[in-house]
């Protein structure tokens, strides 16, 4: 479950995982800012045989639930029949105005971390992407780190 402590001029910091398996992750100012700018949503999904969907950071009104099939295709990845290599962008193939959602491993040395996602409705997603600073990544520390 996720712990956030805001410190407001500066950055946020979210604890995320469970006993034993913990990491932080560290928001600076400017990529709230541009979060808040392109409407983006940045999501936590944790690596369990029923996924939890954690939101971290949400802009505007409550989003729909992340569709099923999409946390599917996720949870498929560590069965094998899915292949990552940095990313995962996935849709809800049925819907054409689903949202974009564009998945990392919160980290690349434990399968069991979950996935941090990026959720970008189709409207905003060419800003989103266009976006100088668009790919920037934020700092994560490892348990034990």
């Amino acid at each position: 479950m996720g712990n956030l402590n805001n410190v407001p001029a500066e950055e946020l910091h979210i604890t995320l995982g469970e006993a034993g398996n913990i990491w932080s992750l560290w928001l600076t100012r400017r990529l709230l800012d541009y979060l808040q700018v392109n409407q983006v949503n940045l999501i936590y999904v944790a690596q369990r045989a029923e996924p939890v969907v954690e939101r971290l950071f949400t802009v505007g009104a409550a989003p729909e639930n992340v569709p099923q099939p999409v946390l599917q295709r996720l949870m498929a990845v560590d069965t094998g029949k899915v292949s990552v290599s940095d990313e995962l962008w996935l849709t809800e193939q049925s819907r054409l105005d689903s949202p974009l959602y564009i998945f990392t491993r919160l980290d690349d040395r434990s399968p069991t971390s979950g996935w941090l996602g990026l959720e970008v409705d189709g409207p905003d997603l060419i800003n989103a992407l266009q976006h100088e600073k668009a790919g920037t990544s934020c700092c994560l520390t490892a348990p034990g780190s």
